[in-house]
């Protein structure tokens, strides 16, 4: 499993980013700098439109600043060109979204593996390890049912599986907990916050459940896009 020794994996300079020009612009994200450790667990909070999942993408290449710079593991991945991030994305970043995002034609097992198939890992080799990410997320009694015949919280671990595929040092989740009742929503912030302190992984995710933040390392909030620390 992922074990980084680096000080820093995720590091932002003054990072801004705008939509659209003159009185219609939209300042999304406003100078932020940051620094993330792995081994840790953060919380971003913040309103509707505060530009939480702006920044989340800006931290997994989604997006790129309109100014600033990005860092994964010290290599600048806002200066990268559009051909050389989908690398980056594959080898560092895992993603978690709110609205699952799963195949519905694909089983639990199926998803996994054709995940892994994506990131290079073929055949027995494949199925193997998917069968391994899925019993770590305690799914191993749900590897052949479709995401219809699955509860929210069962989704949302076999999304959290697909994350972990291919092993990356980075997890980045948007509102994972956001369609889930308060155990389920619980359970799978305990999932998060075990595998940044059991195996080294970053994991940055954004919420507005204020029930769930004592599981947090450290807790920072943005409104109109200006980061504050909390913890």
């Amino acid at each position: 499993m992922a074990c980084h020794d680096a000080q820093t994996v995720v590091r932002l300079d003054r990072v801004s980013k705008t939509y659209g020009s003159g009185e219609s612009a939209v300042h999304a994200v406003q100078d932020v700098s940051l620094e993330l450790a792995p081994g840790r667990f953060y919380i971003l909070m913040g309103p509707s439109g505060s530009g939480k999942t702006t920044l989340l993408m800006l931290m997994g290449c989604l997006l790129k600043p309109t100014s600033g710079s990005v860092f994964l593991f010290n290599e600048e991945v806002s200066a990268l060109g559009e051909g050389k991030l989908p690398r980056v994305r594959r080898e560092k970043v895992g993603f978690i979204f709110q609205g699952f995002n799963l195949f519905p034609a694909l089983t639990a097992l199926e998803t996994i593996e054709a995940t892994l198939n994506l990131k290079g890992l073929r055949g027995e080799a494949a199925r193997e390890k998917a069968r391994e990410l899925l019993t770590h997320l305690r799914l191993e009694k749900r590897f052949h049912h479709l995401p219809e015949d699955l509860s929210g919280g069962e989704k949302q671990r076999v999304a959290v599986a697909r994350a972990l595929a291919g092993d990356p040092p980075i997890i980045l989740a948007d509102e994972p907990t956001g369609q889930l009742d308060s155990k389920s929503g619980r359970l799978i912030v305990e999932v998060l916050r075990d595998l940044a302190h059991n195996e080294g992984r970053l994991i940055f995710m954004v919420s507005h459940d204020t029930r769930i933040l004592g599981l947090a390392d450290r807790i920072l909030e943005i409104d109109d896009g200006r980061l504050k620390d909390q913890s």
